[in-house]
């Protein structure tokens, strides 16, 4: 669900265009989380919290969380 990957390469083709205009070193990849994860992450990342050990735990647990929610609706 929202992922401009369902979109295919009309949309994945000038996104990654437009990135690599400003940032060539860029590498797109595709999300193995919700987009929250991120948020919790930059969030810890700017008080200088250590996030790579606390990355795979949270993933999994925000997707357990996610595919719970999806069973419910």
């Amino acid at each position: 669900s929202g992922s401009l990957y369902k979109g295919g390469l009309a949309l994945i083709n000038p996104m990654r265009q437009t990135i690599h205009a400003v940032a060539p070193a860029a590498k797109l990849v595709r999300l193995d989380a919700p987009p929250v994860v991120g948020g919790v992450l930059l969030g810890m990342e700017q008080v200088s919290l250590e996030t790579a050990v606390v990355r795979p735990k949270l993933v999994a647990s925000a997707n357990k969380l996610m595919t719970k929610q999806l069973d419910l609706a």
